[in-house]
This record gives structure tokens, C-alpha cells and sequence, in this order.
């Protein structure tokens, strides 16, 4: 195509598309093709290189375009697309996305079995929180790892899953658990639990008893219950002391077992021994008014500091721990 250079009627110059002749020396003229609609079509051809565009093109659509090699360009922004097949990373990376949505049944997975996969809640595993899968092939074998920084940004493995395995087992490190509540019977399998002298826990919820130790009053603990109405059976009491008598009397030796009230929130049941020495065998509080006042005969008054806590009392306490816990459970969140 070419221009030639015409006059109007009144003489004034104008420039015309015209055809061009030919370059192959048929002699042929290229004709202007028009569409439908009377607008001018034209087809862009390269010749010997690819045509390289050395100006911004704006406004255009390409129709199902083919693009192979590769693009040199800084800064390109693509608008929305929607890809026709899978995309090769070319183990490169993708940085500050927004966000990624994912369809059902869309997996996030590595290449190959003998890999894992880290997901990372900052810029490294000492930068925050981490997930770790390894695949099933690979030298840690389908372990699911939780890490967490420390105070001093040292990262802990904080719960490992084992994998390939019928049953998996989980390992918690440096961890304590809030409010857990189970849905099934608690078997220890062999192992034992462990309870950690406390104060009193206070009365659960109906149909509750919660269990703890307890200093004895001394240097020695005892295991306790307390039921929902506030009273508590201490029922097992480390009897160490080298001069109990249990220790010091022979076998064989009778005693009498009384019944003492200190005052109407403690009862004991006491072994007595012949030489006056005695040893609790059972002990049980009472915190609930109306139970401390159908307690009568006893030596003494109420100690100042006993906790006395009727049912009203009870629930407005258990609710305050309630939402004490999902506090707590929202400033870890």
C-alpha cells in the first residue's frame, strides 16, 4: 500500500491510500478491500524477522494469537485472563499476591512424592508460624510439622503428625492446652497423668466433680474431688512423714476410728492409736451453706478465709471463667 499525493476540485492537496504494485514482478496491483460495512481491512504480514512493534499499540484486540519464546519487558501489568492450560513456573517464583481462590476438589501439591511442601507465615521459618507436609516418599515420611516462634524468634516444632502409618501419632512440644473438651472416653494407654499441686479449683457445673491435688496444709499433697454443690473428698493423702504412726506402730495394733469436726465446713475421720497419735484416713469439705448448716456439733466456727459459694454463686463464677477462656482464646487469635 502506498499514498499518492491528489488535488480536489478547488486545488487544494490531499494524499489517497492507493494499492502498491506487487514486489514478487507478476506485475499485479494490490486492490484496497473494504468489509461489509465499508470500513478498510488490512492485513499486517512480516517479512524475513518477526515485526517488532516500536510504539505503544492501545486499542487493540488480538483474535485467538499464538505467542511463542519469550517475553522481554519490565514492568508489564496483564489484565484479567483466564488460562486454557497449565502454567509453568520454570522454578520461579510469584510475589505479592493479594489473594487465591481455589474451585472444589482443587489441590495444592508439590511435584513429586519425595518432596515437601512449607507454608509460611512469614518471610522464613524464624519469621512466624509454619506447616509443613512432606510427601509420602520423602525421608520424614507424610509428617505433618506445626512450628511457632519463641520469645527470642527461635522457631519450635510445637506438634508433629506421624504419616504411612495405620494409626498416626500426634507429639505436642512446649505446649498448653485451654478449654479442651472431648467428644469420646480419654484412654492413657498405658501412660499416667500427672497433676500439678493447685488451689482449690472451686464446684463445676451440674453433673461436674473436677479432680486435683492440693497441699495438705504442710509440705505433702493430697488428691481431691469437688462436686457441683462445692463439697470436696479429699481421698488420697501422701502419708510420708517418718513419725506417723503407721510407721511407728507394730502390725497388729487396734485402734478406734472417730469422727472429728473441726467446725461445720470439715469433717475427718481419724484413725486414733493407743499412744494418742492419730492419722487421717478421709477428709471432707463442705462449701455450700446449706450443707455447712445442716453440719452441726462441731468444735469450732468457720475460719474467716472458707470459701462459701451457693448454687447462684457457683453458675455466675463458672460463666466469668467461660468467657475468661474465650478471651484468652481470642487474643491468641
Amino acid at each position: 500500500m502506498a499514498f499518492d499525493e491528489l488535488f480536489d476540485s478547488k486545488g487544494r492537496a490531499v494524499r489517497a491510500l492507493v494499492g502498491n504494485e506487487s514486489e514478487d514482478g507478476s506485475g499485479a496491483w494490490h486492490a484496497l478491500v473494504t468489509d461489509s460495512n465499508g470500513y478498510l481491512k488490512a492485513k499486517i504480514q512480516s517479512i524475513g524477522a518477526d515485526l517488532t512493534w516500536s510504539v505503544a499499540q492501545t486499542g487493540m484486540t488480538l483474535t485467538s494469537p499464538t505467542i511463542n519464546g519469550t517475553i522481554a519487558t519490565t514492568g508489564l501489568t496483564m489484565p484479567a485472563f483466564t488460562l486454557g492450560g497449565l502454567v509453568a513456573g520454570g522454578n520461579q517464583g510469584i510475589t505479592n499476591l493479594d489473594y487465591i481462590t481455589f474451585n472444589g476438589g482443587t489441590a495444592l501439591s508439590s511435584t513429586a512424592d519425595n518432596l515437601q511442601l512449607s507454608i509460611l507465615g512469614g518471610t522464613s521459618l524464624v519469621g512466624g508460624a509454619s506447616i509443613n507436609l512432606y510427601g509420602d516418599t520423602h525421608g520424614s515420611s507424610s509428617l505433618i510439622i506445626f512450628t511457632t516462634t519463641d520469645d527470642i524468634s527461635s522457631y519450635i516444632t510445637r506438634l508433629i503428625i506421624t504419616g504411612h502409618v495405620a494409626t498416626a501419632v500426634a507429639t505436642w512440644s512446649s505446649i498448653t492446652h485451654t478449654g479442651i473438651v472431648l467428644s469420646g472416653a480419654l484412654d492413657v494407654a498405658g501412660q499416667y497423668l500427672t497433676f500439678l499441686e493447685r488451689a482449690a479449683p472451686g464446684a463445676g457445673a451440674a453433673n461436674e466433680a473436677r479432680m486435683y491435688a492440693i497441699v495438705d496444709g504442710g509440705d505433702l499433697t493430697d488428691m481431691a474431688v469437688v462436686f457441683q454443690d462445692g463439697t470436696v473428698d479429699i481421698f488420697a493423702q501422701e502419708t510420708t512423714p517418718l513419725d506417723s504412726p503407721i510407721f511407728t506402730q507394730p502390725s497388729q495394733t487396734e485402734f478406734k476410728m472417730v469422727m472429728e469436726k473441726p467446725h461445720p465446713g470439715l469433717i475427718k475421720f481419724v484413725a486414733k492409736y493407743p499412744d494418742g497419735k492419730t492419722f487421717t484416713l478421709k477428709e471432707i469439705q463442705y462449701h455450700h451453706p446449706t450443707k455447712i448448716a445442716a453440719n452441726i456439733g462441731a468444735e469450732g466456727l468457720l475460719p474467716k478465709d472458707w470459701l462459701i459459694e451457693n448454687t447462684e454463686q457457683i453458675a455466675t463464677r463458672l460463666e466469668a471463667e467461660r468467657l475468661t477462656i474465650e478471651e484468652l482464646g481470642r487474643e491468641i487469635a
